[in-house]
């Protein structure tokens, strides 16, 4: 008996003595985080046999995560995905929607890490419609980020910077520091890649001692290594040197293969610039090298534009010409049209200097084409995001002000009727007092009267609060105005576009003065409504009214029409940007698969007509508002005509006879072939 309360009482003392599953696992979060990864991995592989030997799957999942964790910091992306799909399988058994959604971040991130976007988005976006209903502040400002940093990899800076603004507002109301750091690092990176290097280099180091004071080596490293890579940039060669070797030593000291090669070809540009050509030659190669064998799509690719840089200043045009021809067929795949652009510009000036002329004017042709389709400029993207923001708050004011005035109107009226009943309250008391003798037949027909007033008032009030509600200029939907705003605001523009148009021409303005309007409908939206339900149709238009305000400009109205039909007018511009314009909102619209609600995500499309004023044959400006809307509406007609997912347009109207056009692709082709309108379509 004694040998048995002895065991039992070493057992307690045992179970007592053994830390908890959640320090076990804090403690492999803490070493890793020192960037102490081999321990890391060693305590996980541990800890992941203990929830294997006593059968518990809820530790055995955290444990796969954190190897998974373990794995990204070594740069390991195969091996990451499957220990985190791994643990996702064990999430879904046992319904925890929060720990599937870290779960599908961090699978994201892999594959963002190794140039996948497309299914990068695809995995974030499964993560943010869990936590929009399930989720903190704190995940919430972890995935805005992530979606942030993965648009901004495909271009979409507009995007980007209002993901990671979002990030950075979320993660100051918790005050969370490392999150603060991580959205300013960010930031930092899309102002950099827009040219904007001075303040690029104030986020970094604002980051980068976020980062010190949580004493964490990796972001530490990343913050060092963007600090000086600015520096380069700003041609201080000699700071630029001492934080990039310092991010160079601490990824060594961590062991990530990728960030330790990463790191060196930062180095090696900086070597390129300090005039060193063979040794950042040497440098490149190996790095080359060792990207090719791991898969490190993004730094090669980074790193071959390096090498070609020292092939150009060694006037090795030849050895050039071969890197640029495997450089350019890497960058499509990686869907990095930018960085296409550039080696195409690159291929031109080689092949010139090597005297292959007519090759040289054809990749010229080719880049210039590519050109056309990147319509939204990095630097003239952030000067429309600024200028959107301007517009957002002048919109919000109106609609403040629109607001303030109703609530006035509305109190004004329950005063009102506060004091009608206070008087025929009075007034009643004193008619009981004076009339007591009279009848109760008197009375009665007396308080019938006052009812009747009484219900008189509360319709007459009720009418005029629906009156009221009647002249709000939103769409309750989307957000966006409704059509009443259009009535309102279009003639006026339209004036003002008359006006410009019969100025003499040395009074004429220096920018653009065209209007271009769209009408915009999504194709088969009934499909959507009768498949998933009309919870499903609204989310549609929801996100179909902001993306179309991240296409158009904050100057630009974008209007809900009705049902599924959209307008937006573009003001103040050039009327062959429409055509861009137009084909932008076919891209954009298919680009995304649209987030149906439960984990549901469908790809729309759209159909596109619009038209452009003033018309040549305009004489008058009466009806010209229905006449430009119904232009651009048989326009869209056609385009739903020919197939969906196009878009036709009217660019000018030369015979005032033609007014209203036909909806028929032939009859318009037909008149644009006798020249009584400019058609344009997409082929």
């Amino acid at each position: 008996m004694k040998l048995l309360f002895g065991a039992l009482f070493t057992t307690c003392l045992l179970l007592l003595a053994w830390p908890s599953q959640a320090t076990l696992l804090d403690d492999i979060e803490r070493t890793r985080d020192k960037g102490e990864v081999k321990q890391a991995e060693q305590q996980a592989l541990a800890l992941l046999n203990t929830a294997r030997s006593t059968k518990n799957t809820e530790l055995e999942a955290d444990v796969l995560f954190e190897l998974g964790l373990n794995a990204m910091e070594r740069n390991n992306y195969p091996e990451a995905r499957n220990w985190l799909n791994q643990a996702k399988q064990h999430y879904q058994h046992h319904n925890d929607e929060l720990s599937m959604a870290k779960t599908y971040r961090q699978i994201g991130l892999t594959y963002r890490y190794q140039s996948d976007y497309p299914t990068a988005l695809e995995f974030l976006y499964k993560a943010l419609a869990i936590y929009q209903s399930k989720g903190s502040d704190r995940h919430l400002a972890a995935i805005n980020n992530s979606l942030g940093v993965v648009l901004e990899k495909m271009g979409q800076f507009t995007k980007a910077i209002t993901y990671h603004q979002q990030a950075l507002e979320i993660n100051s109301a918790i005050q969370d520091q490392s999150g603060i750091a991580s959205a300013l690092y960010n930031l930092a990176d899309v102002r950099r890649k827009l040219g904007d290097f001075e303040l690029a280099l104030e986020y970094f180091h604002q980051a980068l001692t976020l980062d010190e004071a949580s004493q964490n080596k990796k972001n530490i490293a990343y913050s060092s290594y963007k600090v000086g890579y600015v520096n380069m940039q700003l041609g201080n060669l000699a700071q630029a040197r001492q934080f990039m070797q310092r991010a160079h030593r601490l990824f060594i000291e961590i062991g990530a293969k990728r960030d330790i090669d990463w790191a060196l070809s930062g180095l090696a540009d900086l070597t390129l610039k300090e005039g060193n050509i063979e040794k950042a030659q040497a440098i490149s190669l190996g790095i080359i090298e060792r990207a090719e064998q791991n898969g490190y799509r993004s730094l090669l690719l980074d790193t071959q534009q390096t090498l070609i840089e020292t092939y150009m200043a060694q006037k090795r045009f030849s050895d050039a010409l071969t890197t640029i021809e495997s450089a350019i067929p890497l960058a499509e795949s990686m869907g990095e049209q930018h960085k296409v652009s550039q080696l195409l510009a690159l291929h031109v000036d080689t092949l010139e200097k090597e005297g292959q002329l007519p090759e040289a004017f054809a990749s010229l042709k080719r880049q210039k084409q590519l050109d056309e389709t990147l319509f939204n400029k990095d630097r003239l993207d952030a000067i429309a995001s600024a200028q959107a923001q301007t517009e957002f708050i002048r919109q919000e004011n109106q609609i403040a002000l629109l607001k303030q005035q109703q609530a006035v109107q509305k109190v004004q009226a329950e005063n009102e009727r506060e004091n009608r009943q206070n008087i025929l309250l009075g007034l009643t008391i004193v008619v009981l007092l004076a009339f007591l003798l009279y009848s109760r037949r008197s009375q009665r027909k007396y308080s019938r009267k006052l009812e009747q007033e009484v219900e008189l008032r509360t319709t007459q009030l009720r009418k005029a609060n629906e009156e009221l509600s009647a002249l709000s200029l939103t769409d309750k939907l989307t957000g966006l105005k409704n059509r009443r705003f259009l009535e309102h605001q279009l003639t006026v523009d339209i004036a003002n576009t008359l006006q410009k148009r019969r100025q003499p021409d040395e009074e004429q303005q220096p920018s653009p003065a065209d209007l271009c309007l769209f009408v915009i409908d999504l194709d088969e939206f009934k499909r959507i409504n009768d498949n998933y339900g009309h919870a499903a149709g609204d989310r549609v238009l929801q996100q179909t009214a902001q993306r179309l305000k991240c296409i158009f400009r904050g100057s630009d109205f974008v209007i809900r029409w009705g049902g599924e039909e959209f307008v937006a007018i573009a003001r103040d511009v050039k009327r062959t940007s429409a055509e861009a314009l137009a084909q932008r909102v076919i891209d954009d619209m298919q680009a995304t698969p649209f987030h149906l609600g439960d984990e549901r995500f469908e790809t729309i499309t759209c159909s596109v007509g619009f038209a452009c004023f003033p018309f040549n044959a305009e004489n008058n400006n009466s009806d010209t508002l229905e006449k430009i809307f119904t232009t651009a509406d048989n326009c869209l007609y056609a385009a739903k005509a020919s197939g969906r997912n196009t878009w036709v347009g009217v660019n000018e109207i030369n015979d005032v006879s033609a007014l209203p056009i036909s909806s028929s692709v032939a009859v318009l082709e037909q008149l644009a072939a006798n020249g009584t309108l400019s058609l344009s379509r997409r082929h």
